[in-house]
């Protein structure tokens, strides 16, 4: 499998499920994604299903040559009398007993386009359904991104979680060198354990999460049931290898799905005019080599080859308005085309213009995220010098560790959503 090649095996040992975890980069995730994604499969075998039927639709136009045989036998055959009275000869024409061996090419010479436009039409499905497998692509991508960004994330706060229970671990062996010399009461161990026992259940929560994101993540990699953790930082931003030039919204207009989204609009108005070619005549050329009994000599009644050839013109008159109706159809399909493209190009316009408001304010809060998280270090770093003092009390020191504790996970919470608003803004421009 691909991720055993991409991937290294490690075992961590805070895994709430106790399993080897895979840890894969993010060139590495999009890679195996992209490979493993049954959705990609689909979109695969529907190309390949559209190009066969273009295919079909192409042979249509060639000739077609076909091999037949018949045999029959008629009760009674024609005849007539050479004379007048009972002892006349008699002309029989066959014994009734007929075979004809044949091989025959036709060809459509005019169909009133038809044909022509049933092929334009099935080469449009071909491009449409080129664009949508590049569009699966891009939401596999999306969804690596954002499984990706979400497992850093979720590293990040358990890292956060870990630097809390080992503030409190440190904190309790110290009160409890201090109780050892009478410079500690039991309350205040007290105080410190209850602390540090929901640290440790906050450790627990954030290492099941992580869990969690890993397995969501190994699912879209192809490993289902593996934990894969992300390998990376959530300082490295997404769009750090796009240029600012390329982030407009003009980049939305040129995804593949709205491309699709025109081939099929093209794709229906060519099936328009192919309805519309219906209601002209239709001119065939036919030759067919014939080895037959009687053959063309019915008196003789030998084996004969023989050759045909011919023009068919049909031209429907009326149809009780068949046609007329398989117009209207056609012409609404056109219409419904058409809307599902505006509604796509409104929906992704209005995607890029949320993505990228959610990462302007995303971007906001991380600033102001760790801002507040600086300070708050500072703040517990100014009240354990006073606990040492004497000048501060064990609930002050203890709820700014805690404080602390949640402005590390808030930070990690903060630089998660930018990575996660870059994601989805990187899909809405087709990368």
């Amino acid at each position: 499998m691909v991720l055993i090649a991409l991937a290294v095996v490690v075992a961590v040992a805070g895994s709430a499920l106790g399993a080897d975890t895979v840890v894969l980069d993010l060139p590495a995730c999009l890679a195996a994604a992209r490979q493993e994604a049954p959705r990609r499969v689909e979109a695969a075998a529907l190309q390949t299903q559209v190009a066969a039927a273009a295919r079909e639709v192409a042979a249509a136009t060639k000739p077609l040559v076909s091999v037949a045989a018949t045999g029959r036998y008629t009760s009674e055959v024609m005849e007539r009398a050479l004379g007048v009275g009972p002892a006349a000869p008699v002309l029989r024409f066959g014994d009734g007993r007929a075979a004809d061996l044949t091989i025959g090419a036709g060809l459509p010479l005019y169909t009133g386009g038809e044909l022509q436009r049933q092929h334009q039409a099935a080469s449009l499905a071909v491009a449409s359904a080129t664009q949508r497998q590049a569009a699966v692509d891009l939401d596999i991508a999306r969804d690596t991104r954002c499984a990706y960004c979400l497992s850093l994330g979720r590293q990040a706060q358990l890292r956060a979680a870990r630097l809390a229970v080992e503030r409190l671990e440190r904190h309790a062996r110290e009160l409890a060198q201090a109780a050892s010399a009478g410079g500690a009461t039991e309350e205040a161990q007290l105080r410190v354990l209850i602390r540090l026992r929901e640290a440790q259940g906050r450790q627990v929560q954030a290492a099941a999460a992580l869990d969690s994101a890993g397995l969501a993540l190994g699912r879209l990699v192809g490993d289902p049931g593996a934990i894969v953790l992300a390998d990376g930082g959530l300082e490295a931003s997404l769009l750090a290898t796009i240029a600012d030039a390329d982030l407009g919204v003009g980049r939305v207009r040129q995804r593949p799905d709205i491309a699709a989204a025109q081939a099929e609009i093209e794709r229906q108005e060519a099936l328009v005019q192919a309805v519309q070619a219906r209601f002209r005549p239709r001119v065939a050329a036919e030759m067919r080599g014939h080895y037959g009994r009687p053959g063309v000599d019915q008196i003789a009644n030998d084996w004969t080859p023989y050759l045909t050839a011919g023009l068919i013109l049909d031209w429907p008159l009326w149809d009780a308005g068949a046609r007329r109706e398989q117009l209207g159809q056609a012409r609404a399909r056109v219409v419904q085309a058409r809307a599902r493209g505006d509604e796509l190009l409104r929906t992704l316009l209005a995607a890029h213009a949320m993505a990228g408001a959610e990462l302007a304010a995303a971007n906001r809060a991380a600033d102001l995220a760790r801002e507040q998280e600086e300070l708050q270090a500072r703040l517990c770093d100014l009240v354990r010098v006073r606990l040492r003092g004497a000048a501060a009390t064990q609930s002050e020191y203890l709820d700014a560790t805690e404080d602390l504790a949640g402005a590390q996970t808030g930070t990690a919470v903060a630089q998660t959503r930018v990575r996660l608003a870059e994601a989805v803004l990187l899909w809405t421009l087709g990368y």
